[in-house]
């Protein structure tokens, strides 16, 4: 029997409940089992436990062949039916093949084990195994979303993140283990990557303490900047870029996300995103995001946007607003154009931007990216 909310109960049928819940329609286990849209982070779900197991304690105890086990769930090696890669050391994001390499290119996924059936290990379908099962059972941790985040007055980034504590019927980081090690003592990390040669990390919370809020000290450099988020688990506790050499690592099953941040403000966070508009480096394009973080509406006059090549005092090129008015409110008051250099472009210069205003509402600087089409 199956509810509106997908969760499947007894009486169980295999084509009303099994089939219709994971969208199938097929009263075949073995096909259902195989094909089936199966939610992954579902307690009850088919696994790979080996033998005659009544899974769901309705059976008669002195059934030919059945044994009762409590623990059905887990499956033969503790995974819970689910399959994930671990390192034991952390790499760098420039690396191939290593630990930071691989999260931060999301070469790293949770993936279903499904039962293979009797004649592959003893792997039997089990119509009891989806007693319980729950189609929208949340995953230990929500999937973020791209977001915008202001650094505080310390130059500090707080990142918070979700985390399940799991329920009867969804699983939790509490239920899985490695080498009979539970993942609740594992810390919750979190990489923040800019290039290959500007990143930092940091695992401090336990992942049994609930949602993470992670302080990442000094982070001014990557003010007005996009940068990539990725959530990992750790064995051990990391401070702030600091290699924690031997360990277990793995990735905490989402996808990295990516986040803006913007330079602290007590008027207008301004946030400027330069980039080449072509191969040619004729000109840079700008975008000029600003965000007014009081209670009033704000008015910057003389909102200057300069160019400047890496070894000379003055700017290549400028752009001026006389009067640039930012209501309160969380949406963006956006200013795009192009700059253009006097000057022809030198491969082994660097460029940046840098926006001022007459009345300092405004503040912000960035080096201007490569041309990406």
């Amino acid at each position: 029997m199956s509810n509106s909310n997908g969760h499947i109960t007894l009486p169980i049928n295999i084509k009303a409940d099994i089939g219709y819940v994971l969208g199938t329609g097929n009263g075949d286990l073995g096909y259902n089992v195989q094909n089936g849209n199966i939610n992954r982070w579902a307690k009850y779900k088919p696994v790979r436990r080996s033998g005659l197991i009544d899974t769901s304690g309705q059976l008669n105890a002195q059934r030919t062949g059945w044994k009762s086990d409590a623990n059905w769930w887990r499956g033969d090696d503790g995974q819970c039916g689910l399959a994930f890669d671990t390192f034991n050391t952390l790499g760098s994001p420039a690396t191939s093949g290593t630990f930071f390499y691989k999260l931060i290119h999301e070469l790293m996924s949770w993936t279903y084990n499904r039962p293979r059936g009797r004649d592959t290990n003893n792997e039997w379908f089990r119509a009891f195994d989806f007693f319980h099962y729950d189609h929208n059972a949340p995953a230990p941790v929500d999937q973020p979303a791209a977001t915008t985040i202001m650094l505080n007055s310390s130059n500090e980034l707080v990142l918070d993140i979700p985390v399940n504590r799991g329920t009867d019927y969804s699983l939790s980081f509490a239920d899985f283990s490695i080498n009979n090690q539970s993942l609740s003592g594992f810390y919750f990390g979190i990489l923040v990557y800019l290039a290959n040669n500007q990143y930092t990390f940091k695992a401090d919370h336990l992942v049994s303490s609930g949602d993470i809020a992670t302080t990442l000290a000094n982070m001014s450099g990557y003010a007005g900047r996009t940068v990539k988020v990725a959530p990992f688990l750790s064995s051990r506790s990391i401070s702030q870029g600091i290699d924690a050499n031997s360990g277990i690592y793995l990735s905490a099953g989402v996808q990295a996300f990516d986040v803006l941040i913007r330079p602290y403000s007590t008027g207008i966070s301004a946030t400027i995103m330069p980039q080449w508009a072509d191969s040619l480096h004729g000109r840079v394009h700008y975008v000029l995001n600003l965000v007014n973080v009081t209670q009033a509406s704000i008015t910057a006059t003389n909102v200057v946007l300069s160019l400047y090549e890496s070894g000379r005092q003055q700017p290549i090129a400028t752009r001026t607003y006389n009067s640039v008015t930012v209501p309160t409110g969380d949406t963006p008051r956006e200013l795009t154009g192009y700059l253009v250099p006097t000057e022809p472009y030198d491969s082994t210069k660097t460029y940046t931007v840098v926006v001022t205003s007459d009345n300092n509402r405004i503040s912000c600087s960035a080096e201007v990216d490569e041309y990406r089409s």
